[in-house]
């Protein structure tokens, strides 16, 4: 294996689909191209993906995929321009790019960041340089002076993808799955695990507060209607070890002695579900707290400062926290991103319908959707929680069944995903 082979062959390595996702995309006639490999942020934009796409370019495909191999990166946007004018060059038109992210709103994204930069220049921070071996980073840095009078203007093909609803292989370990599963009648009305604080889990943390669910801001009390845990000392879980401290699991059973910053995701996902699992299996109802919680009714707000905050507010993504329940079989409501249960629904999943009033996956305004959410658990709160779980026990098998299918038979559905978004969507329809 050359030294090109070797560097360029590692892109899309943390998937365990690769070679199955590269295949499906070559049956249809195309070629798929990783973008944005998330540990090369700190190299500058030729080493980044330049020369992988140089070295792995192939002419005469009726499409090409920009697949946005991890995370959504800012860089999918600031870099989009780029990315055109490197097909451009090779001939091929921007008709034949389609772009695969994490967000499932790119190119209502594109055109929120093509208007905003007009009014206002957005502040970078350090994982949006272009490279922080030009130390450019570190100065007064603008999205307006990165992309200059070039505004990124265009409609793209594109389709949202969550990598982590295929990329699950511990699911397969029935240990895991005994571990997590519910024997007994929880004691707590619900779960809510939020993690790193961000302004909006700060807002309904205190709305948490506000509305009695819980007794105290700062710490778990053992009169609270939830477990809901915060990035501080006294507010988190016992075990939550992945969500706050480094260094080595040590929870017992199949994750002893594992350093999880040196695990691949699929790994340390399955040590946080592990490490919670008390918590979680101790509710009825999971209150799901994405990465991103989208608030279209304040987008040409910038309050919190840099690019990274303004995607947040603006990008509709699903990350592995959406598993949680669906894995350990907990009716959940879901803080995410707008339209989160109908993209859910994309991907073959049923949601609660029945017994919530699911109206909140609509509302633009956060602030109102927290509210419409909590009325919900409220409600929730003065029914038969035991008869209600018994009542959805289909749904809950059938999601539960999906995942793991989805997982052990991926290729399928992989094949079905993308062929649905490609052909129907660019080539045929």
């Amino acid at each position: 294996m050359n030294v090109q082979e070797r560097v360029y062959g590692k892109y899309g390595n943390n998937l365990t689909y690769k070679k199955e996702l590269l295949d499906i995309v070559d049956d249809l006639g195309g070629q798929l191209l990783f973008f944005m490999h998330i540990s090369r942020w700190d190299l500058p934009l030729k080493n980044r993906w330049l020369d992988y796409f140089e070295y792995r370019f192939k002419p005469d495909k009726k499409f090409y995929i920009i697949f946005e191999e991890e995370e959504f990166s800012t860089h999918t946007v600031l870099d989009l321009d780029t990315v055109v004018d490197f097909f451009k060059d090779r001939g091929v038109n921007k008709d034949k790019l389609i772009w695969v992210t994490a967000s499932h709103n790119f190119n209502d994204v594109l055109k929120r960041f093509n208007k905003y930069i007009e009014i206002k220049s957005i502040p970078l921070h350090w994982g949006d340089s272009r490279g922080c071996r030009d130390r450019r980073f570190m100065k007064e840095v603008t999205v307006k002076s990165i992309v200059k009078d070039k505004v990124i203007n265009y409609d793209v093909k594109s389709f949202g993808f969550n990598s982590s609803f295929y990329n699950l292989n511990y699911i397969t370990d029935e240990n895991f799955l005994s571990a997590i599963k519910t024997e007994n009648s929880p004691s707590k009305l619900f779960c809510c695990p939020m993690g790193l604080k961000k302004i909006s889990r700060v807002n309904l943390l205190q709305k948490l507060y506000d509305r009695k669910f819980i007794k105290d801001l700062d710490k778990i009390d053992d009169d609270d209607l939830g477990w809901v845990s915060l990035n501080s000392e006294k507010r988190i879980f016992k075990d939550d070890i992945y969500l706050y401290f480094k260094g080595y699991i040590e929870v017992g059973g199949i994750f002893d002695d594992t350093r999880f910053f040196e695990a691949m995701v699929a790994e340390e996902q399955a040590q946080a579900f592990y490490a919670m699992r008390d918590s979680i299996k101790d509710s009825f109802i999971y209150l799901s707290v994405e990465s991103e919680m989208d608030d279209f009714s304040i987008w040409e707000d910038n309050s919190e400062g840099n690019l990274f905050h303004w995607m947040e507010k603006n990008c509709s993504r699903f990350t592995e926290k959406i598993l949680i329940p669906i894995l350990f079989k907990k009716p959940f409501l879901n803080l995410g991103p707008l339209h989160g249960l109908k993209i859910l629904k994309s991907y073959g999943f049923k949601t609660f319908d029945s017994i919530i009033d699911e109206s909140y996956d609509t509302e633009v305004d956060l602030d109102k959707r927290m509210d419409m959410v909590l009325d919900e658990l409220e409600r929730l709160s003065k029914i038969d929680l035991v008869e209600l779980t018994e009542n959805l026990k289909p749904t809950l098998d059938y999601n539960y069944n999906l995942l793991l299918d989805m997982n052990k038979n991926r290729k399928k559905y992989l094949e079905q995903y993308f062929t649905e978004n490609i052909l129907e969507k660019f080539i045929y329809g």
